[in-house]
């Protein structure tokens, strides 16, 4: 004797359903979690950014002539900067740092600028 049972397993429908529910779940997860592998990198260049108008504030106040200076003086004459920022263009992890000053050193732009696809350059001044 048979028995009327229903059939084990799942329909076509219902992995189909199954299907489409965990590829809405990798559209949204997917793009958010290949975005965040950038963000430890650009929060190094924001660190540095302000480690930088940390540095011009400190050696605005120092000199008499109330002057910005550039990487070399703010590392040779400030000390306010690590030694190996003494150059004019400074590179950290993915991001190179540059630093131009206007014609009477009474303003000055910081940018910090990477290569990588995807990234996002930062300045300040």
């Amino acid at each position: 004797m048979k028995r009327n049972s229903p059939r084990a397993g799942l329909s076509e429908v219902e992995l189909l359903v199954g299907l489409v529910f965990i590829i809405l779940i990798a559209m949204i997860t997917v793009p958010r979690y290949l975005s965040s592998k950038h963000t430890p990198s650009e929060l190094s260049a924001v660190a540095g950014l302000r480690t930088v108008h940390a540095a011009q504030q400190k050696y605005f106040a120092m000199t008499p002539t109330g002057y910005f200076g550039d990487f070399i003086d703010l590392v040779q004459t400030g000390k306010v900067l690590p030694p190996d920022w003494a150059k004019e263009k400074v590179t950290v992890k993915t991001y190179t740092f540059t630093l131009t000053r206007s014609d009477s050193f009474k303003r000055y732009c910081a940018v910090a600028h990477s290569e990588e696809p995807g990234e996002k350059d930062f300045g300040i001044g």
